[in-house]
């Protein structure tokens, strides 16, 4: 998930949570409590640059703890702690990322999962967390239909955040789909099929270089929900074009990824 790497996404990732039981056909609330999640992401990636192909690959895995409590009127208060984190790119382990073991992004959202705001506690704040703090917390399915089979509705999210020099700017719109049932564990569950499109842009310097990027994506997925409430996991693949230039050398890297991540509760 860390650099959902090189492109949107490789940056992207999913999490989940407990939702409350709906108080009428029409309301549903995430309720306050804790759960674990576990989250991995395998993404290919090929680069192009003056005409040289090079492909690579870079897995991640993660186990992160998320803990919701109940604020004034519709507001809830979130906790996403970041438990375990790995990633393996062509050059081996990613350096730096122990240092993120153990802390936490805060943020508060509306009871249907629309964040409002998202912050890291002050010592972090020029760190990488706060850099990825956007991303990890806007997770969770903002849910504004009943979870009859066939309802259908959009949820636009936009993100800023600040990745090795570059200030982007992501939107992400997503379709959901309720689709039909299934059984997971013996627990009686809704599929929430999951349509989306992204467009990232933004500008910066890297290295002491003047440098511009801009991408899109298409993704796939479902995502499971038990018929009392509780979010189960989520699959999803994502198609993502992205080009950076360097302002200076005029010189483009166009690159294409191939993301799948997968989101399992393991606890909680």
């Amino acid at each position: 998930m860390f650099a959902r790497a090189l492109t949107p996404a490789a940056l992207a990732a999913a999490f989940a949570l407990t939702l409350a039981p709906a108080a009428s056909a029409q309301q549903f609330r995430y309720a306050p409590g804790t759960a674990q999640y576990r989250m991995t992401v395998d993404a290919k990636v090929t680069q192009t640059m003056m005409g040289q192909n090079n492909q690579n690959e870079v897995t991640s895995g993660q186990k992160f703890t998320v803990a919701l409590a109940r604020q004034a009127g519709d507001t809830l208060s979130m906790d996403v702690t970041i438990d375990s984190l790995a990633q393996m790119t062509p050059l081996g382990p990613m350096p730096g990322l122990d240092s993120l073991i153990g802390k936490k992004v805060h943020a508060l959202l509306s009871s249907s999962g629309e964040v409002y705001s998202s912050r890291v506690d002050a010592a972090d704040s020029a760190t990488m967390l706060a850099s990825i703090s956007s991303q990890l917390v806007h997770f969770l399915p903002a849910i504004h239909a009943a979870l009859t089979d066939g309802a259908t509705w959009t949820d636009t999210v936009s993100t800023n955040s600040n990745q090795n020099g570059l200030n982007l700017k992501r939107t992400v719109i997503s379709r959901y789909t309720v689709d039909g049932d299934t059984t997971v564990g013996g627990a009686q569950a809704h599929k929430l099929r999951r349509e989306s499109t992204s467009t990232t842009s933004g500008s910066g310097t890297m290295q002491g270089q003047a440098v511009t990027m801009s991408g899109t994506s298409t993704g796939t997925g479902v995502a499971v929900v038990t018929s009392n409430g509780t979010f189960l996991g989520s699959t999803n693949t994502e198609d993502a074009k992205a080009s950076v230039t360097l302002t200076d050398a005029g010189m483009t890297i166009d690159s294409q990824t191939n993301a799948q991540t997968k989101v399992e509760k393991i606890g909680g």
